[in-house]
């Protein structure tokens, strides 16, 4: 995620110089760009993600790949998505909100995923008690049907010697 805003940043100084009045067409409005550059950052983010995890048997998208994914969302090429970004880089003061929205938005899914993150450990560790718990019982009733079978040969001992008595008494 931090490569794709040094990306952005870096665009942005290259095109700084360079001043666009027009508007490019097809044109991205300011909310619809604050969209298409919080999905980058996400696309690389998640990217980043993936390959953090080592898992082969999954299918890795490419850099090119993810991108090409947002630019098909938003019906644009990469040369468009290039020539809107620097009328908007040549509009500093339009730029600066959309990048104020694409920081705020990304603060917004950050959050969500520490919330989900917290739901998640308090499942596991709910799951953990239960599984110890389970296990306790099970330990007990194991304990109490040894120590029932331990009474039983008991009174079985006790019976069997207290018939031998009654059977001497008999003879």
């Amino acid at each position: 995620m931090k490569k794709a805003l040094l990306i952005l940043l870096a665009t942005t100084f290259l095109y700084s110089c360079t001043t666009t009045s027009e508007k490019p067409t097809p044109f991205l409005e300011e909310q619809e760009m604050t969209n298409m550059l919080v999905d980058l950052s996400l696309a690389e983010g998640s990217r980043v993600y993936a390959a953090s995890k080592r898992d082969s048997s999954s299918k890795k998208l490419t850099v090119e790949q993810n991108y090409a994914l947002v630019f098909a969302k938003y019906d644009l090429t990469k040369a468009e998505f290039d020539t809107i970004n620097k009328w908007y880089v040549s509009h500093s003061k339009i730029y600066k909100n959309v990048y104020k929205g694409v920081v705020d938005s990304l603060n917004v899914v950050k959050k969500e995923i520490t919330k989900n993150k917290e739901k998640d450990k308090k499942i596991r560790q709910e799951a953990n008690k239960k599984r110890k718990e389970k296990i306790a019982i099970e330990k007990k009733e194991r304990e109490a049907a040894r120590l029932k079978k331990i009474a039983d040969g008991k009174k079985q001992k006790e019976l069997d010697r207290l018939k031998q008595i009654e059977n001497e008494k008999n003879k």
